[in-house]
């Protein structure tokens, strides 16, 4: 037979107390014993055990009594074995743990009360009884339990502390795990969620439900509704009960899909900033919703009506309809965009905009003296240039008109006003020897601000003899102690203002008047112009290029000069260009000499015998010092000639010939009066 069955035809099942299923197949008797809940030989019949569980007498903090029903009907078994004994088993019911068990009790009396000691408050235990027979055995297999609690104090100090986070369709709850402060306190076993929907819009409770959570301090509520209301509530249990529950916290799930804005509206305040407000679906009125508000320069007027290319200004809007930006530019017009931070749906770039144009405003520009030739003083006139930068012209804050300009004399506090398109004034009739201000303010049609203004103090010139103003000189000296070594000095000149360079070159003798020093004397220089001025020792194999041959005049006419020259002999590299400098020393009208014109630098494409140019642009009767010098890796000595423009009536006299003053340059030290702008000086010279 098969294991499990015995007798004839192998059709008899073994006995279901035999070990392994497993018993003789002609007697049928377990050959392998018994399980230790039957009875031997034939393991037919189990140890006796109790069909009811112990009841519950009493329960304290540290205790539980029992009352064990030893009735024989309640007794279930062999009949063949009297029990003797009893014993109670228990354990913590939430653990796996085996059972413990209590001393054994002998059966006198068909009831018996026994008292379970050493036990955790606000515990819940498993209880069962066995019951042991004569031989010793017991059945533990068909134990009947039942669960009891020991006392407990239920938590009174209920502090939750609920957190709610939400997505489009779950809610993430977290709170704090209850704490305990003694002993008896109630253990927490675990926590029940409670689920509450509201209908927003009828503002009325409409389901709940309540999950149980074996977390100690959160739980995620998931399959809600996006967009709406929903509050939550938890509540501690014990193995005695519940706690007090916390307040109801409530939160809106996100939204998602597409939620329509209208309205945009702008509103300018008293403060100069900007007010927009706009509106939802009335389905999402009562919904916290975030935006995505931005907004970007489109045009600044003040400039120009052509369209920017700017990066957007991005700001989060929660939970409201209305934005106050500040810090706005006058005259400009604004893009401005309001998109829902939703999931689902993606916006097109010029949905939910409106444009906005901010009032015209007081100039916040300043006028800056120009670089070149910015100002000329004499002793009744003055002029003055100006400009403004083009780059900043949206903080004109409107639309430009030209200039505001006052003149102020500073002695007798009186002024003169106007206003004028160029950004050049010249003022005539004015006193010698005089202390003025100049006042220029941008103006446009708001008007003039007081606060962006370029003020230039400056003073008119003494009347001089004429002599003293021709020539304009610097005198300069220096030392230099090994004098083995060098062969000259280059003396190296920048006008600041023209930013113009001249280089010249002197040979190594010393000063009669200062015998330990190096001196020379630089003239034809530009009044009230500010010059850097460098000096290098030159050593004997120094590359000096050389100067160009036979410069002369070719032309000469009221307002032009044309010259000629050859080729340097020694050029110490590749020839780049030539370097044309242009002076002006005298003039029939002294008060508007001197003026001085920027270098001109003519490109050498191939090596020529001669090479000319002329010089245009010049005032008549006036003298003019120009130097010519060739540049390579460095530059050359400079050959100059000084040549008069003819006057307007000897050219009408003469046609073909030319009248031509050529002087030789000299490095006589005169002085000259000089007066800077932004500067008082009594002792100007």
């Amino acid at each position: 037979c098969t294991s499990g069955t015995y007798g004839v035809n192998c059709e008899q099942q073994c006995p279901e107390g035999c070990r392994f299923n497993s018993c003789n197949a002609f007697t049928g008797v377990c050959n392998k014993g018994c399980t230790t809940n039957y009875v031997t030989p034939d393991c037919k019949e189990k140890y006796p055990w109790l069909k009811s569980p112990p009841q519950l007498e009493s329960s304290d903090f540290n205790s539980i009594k029992l009352k064990i029903d030893l009735n024989l009907k309640n007794i279930k078994g062999s009949n063949n074995l009297k029990p003797d004994y009893y014993q109670v088993a228990f354990k913590i019911a939430s653990n796996e743990s085996e059972f413990q068990y209590s001393e054994m009790k002998k059966i006198d009396e068909q009831e018996s009360v026994i008292e379970i000691t050493n036990l955790k408050p606000g515990i819940l235990y498993t209880f069962g009884a066995i019951l042991v027979s004569e031989d010793g055995n017991y059945n533990i297999e068909d134990i009947k339990t039942v669960d009891y609690s020991t006392k407990c104090l239920i938590p009174s100090d209920t502090n939750y502390n609920v957190s709610l986070l939400s997505g489009t369709n779950y809610i993430n709850v977290t709170w704090n795990k209850l704490n305990y402060k003694n002993e008896e306190d109630c253990k927490i076993t675990e926590y029940l969620v409670k689920l509450i929907f509201y209908n927003t819009n009828l503002q009325q409770l409409n389901y709940s439900e309540e999950v149980k959570s074996n977390n100690n301090n959160g739980y995620i509520l998931e399959n809600l509704l996006p967009g709406k209301k929903y509050a939550v509530q938890i509540t501690a249990i014990t193995a005695t009960g519940q706690a007090n529950p916390s307040n109801l916290s409530y939160i809106y799930t996100e939204p998602y899909g597409y939620i329509q804005i209208k309205n945009i509206k702008t509103e300018l305040n008293k403060h100069s900033s900007l007010i927009i407000t706009w509106d939802v679906d009335e389905n999402q009125a009562y919904s916290p919703l975030n935006f995505e508000f931005k907004y970007k320069v489109n045009k600044h007027f003040s400039c120009s009506t052509k369209v920017l290319t700017n990066k957007w200004t991005s700001i989060l809007v929660y939970n409201q309809t209305k934005k106050e930006i500040s810090d706005l530019i006058p005259n400009t017009q604004y893009v401005i965009k309001v998109d829902p931070k939703i999931k689902g749906y993606t916006y097109e770039d010029y949905a939910n905009i409106i444009f906005v144009k901010t009032p015209i405003s007081k100039p916040n520009l300043t006028p800056v003296i120009s670089e070149n030739n910015s100002w000329y003083i004499t002793n009744q006139s003055a002029y003055f240039c100006w400009t403004i930068n083009n780059s900043e012209c949206s903080k004109l804050n409107g639309f430009f008109q030209g200039y505001q300009i006052r003149l102020k004399d500073v002695l007798k506090e009186t002024q003169v006003e106007k206003s004028i398109k160029e950004n050049t004034v010249t003022f005539d009739e004015l006193k010698p020897d005089t202390r003025y201000e100049l006042q220029v303010y941008v103006l446009t049609n708001y008007g003039y601000n007081l606060e962006q203004g370029l003020l230039i103090p400056f003073k008119t010139k003494s009347k001089l003899p004429v002599d003293e103003l021709i020539r304009k000189s610097i005198g300069i000296r220096w030392s230099f102690n090994d004098t083995d070594v060098i062969d000259g000095f280059i003396v190296i000149v920048i006008d600041e203002n023209l930013n113009s360079t001249k280089q010249i070159i002197i040979e190594p003798k010393r000063c009669i008047a200062w015998p330990t020093f190096y001196c020379t004397t630089i003239d034809n220089l530009i009044p009230t112009n500010q010059y850097t001025i460098k000096i290098k020792a030159k050593s004997l194999d120094y590359p000096t290029g050389g100067k160009p041959e036979n410069l002369k005049t070719t032309n000469v006419g009221p307002t032009y000069i044309s010259l000629e020259w050859d080729i340097p002999w020694i050029h110490n590299g590749v020839l780049k260009s030539f370097i044309v400098n242009i002076e002006e020393i005298s003039s029939k009208d002294i008060d508007k000499c001197c003026e001085s014109k920027p270098d001109v630098e003519i490109p050498i494409t191939e090596e020529l015998p001669s090479y000319n140019c002329t010089i245009n642009d010049l005032k008549p009767g006036s003298t003019y010092s120009i130097g010519v010098l060739s540049k390579t890796s460095s530059y050359g000595q400079t050959s100059k000639i000084h040549v008069t423009t003819l006057p307007y009536s000897a050219a009408s006299d003469v046609e073909d010939e030319q009248t031509i003053q050529i002087e030789e340059s000299t490095t006589s030290a005169q002085y000259y009066d000089s007066t800077a702008v932004n500067m008082y000086d009594d002792d100007d010279r």
